[in-house]
């Protein structure tokens, strides 16, 4: 971490004219103090300067992810060349700005994490901001999962907006990533609710349920689908629709091009 490295100069004086202080007089407990009271600046703010670091020197992702959006992700692979650097290193950024909690195992593997950041960038690449910073932590569990909002149910998916966190089930998570025209994307799913609470007075297509039959049209995922990846019965087909202007885009243009356009003016 870049505050890490600031700090090592300020540890090394500290040490140093600690010793001098408790050895000689003079002014040495006043760089001593200097020297602490830098050490607690830095510590205090090391999130920004962390943040500052690396939107200036924005990192990129491993070549294991790489691999994987060149197989997995036609949007990455008709950015050109620039755009697909862009596309990287605001994944890398999102995997930094936010916190993964892993439920059910140690660790949040780091292609997990990955095909999170994917939807999002994909979502808000566009866009300055892309971070949707009200929803800053992320819970992942491994297996579908029951929640205080639905504690008799087990599902995929959710938000909790009172706490800004989004919940996943790993495995149905990696589903739609791998194999996007046979599975739902539950995590595009999530983040256009997130999107939606972020920015709210944008006009939003409002979808009925007789609606169902046009997103089944575009993507061929009939509510049954949609409802068993996720494991809740109660979807807006608003959502989904939002959902599928990203996974469906040619097929959605084609079956319903004013819904699309209303789509594309929302995340130009």
């Amino acid at each position: 971490m870049p505050a890490r490295l600031i700090s090592i100069p300020f540890f090394i004086l500290t040490a140093v004219f600690g010793y001098l202080t408790l050895e000689k007089n003079g002014i040495y407990p006043y760089i001593l103090l200097g020297s602490v009271i830098a050490l607690a600046l830095i510590y205090t703010f090391s999130p920004q300067i962390n943040w500052w670091w690396y939107k200036r020197y924005p990192p990129d992702i491993d070549k294991q992810m790489r691999q994987l959006l060149i197989k997995n992700l036609p949007f990455y692979n008709n950015l050109s060349v620039n755009d697909k650097k862009k596309f990287r290193n605001r994944m890398a950024l999102y995997m930094i700005a936010v916190d993964f909690m892993p439920k059910g195992w140690d660790n949040v593997p780091t292609d997990i994490k990955g095909i999170v950041a994917t939807n999002i960038v994909q979502m808000t690449f566009n866009q300055k901001d892309f971070l949707l910073p009200k929803f800053e932590r992320i819970v992942v569990y491994t297996i579908p999962f029951p929640s205080p909002q639905f504690p008799e149910t087990l599902h995929a998916s959710e938000i909790f907006a009172a706490d800004g966190v989004l919940l996943f089930s790993a495995q149905q998570m990696m589903w739609p990533f791998l194999q996007p025209q046979q599975y739902y994307n539950l995590v595009l799913h999530e983040y256009i609710k997130v999107y939606q609470l972020s920015y709210p007075n944008k006009m939003y297509p409002k979808l009925n349920e007789e609606d169902w039959q046009i997103l089944t049209q575009i993507s061929k995922f009939k509510k049954e689908h949609v409802t068993g990846i996720i494991g809740l019965k109660d979807i807006d087909p608003s959502v989904v629709s939002g959902t599928l202007f990203f996974t469906h885009p040619e097929k959605y243009q084609a079956v319903a091009p004013n819904l699309y356009k209303q789509w594309e003016t929302i995340f130009a």
